[in-house]
């Protein structure tokens, strides 16, 4: 048995990657991070990332 990572649940379609492509990415990585911790899942364009 596992625990599903939790994580930003995004926009329909495109998920998080207005997120990863603006130029903050990295302080939106550390933002995630903080409030779901070291392991998150988000998705980008219908695909989950781990």
């Amino acid at each position: 048995m596992y625990i599903k990572p939790q994580g930003p649940k995004g926009y329909p379609l495109i998920g998080s990657i207005s997120k990863l492509a603006s130029p903050n990415r990295l302080e939106w990585l550390q933002s995630i991070t903080n409030t779901y911790g070291d392991v998150v899942a988000f998705n980008l364009l219908k695909k989950k990332f781990i």
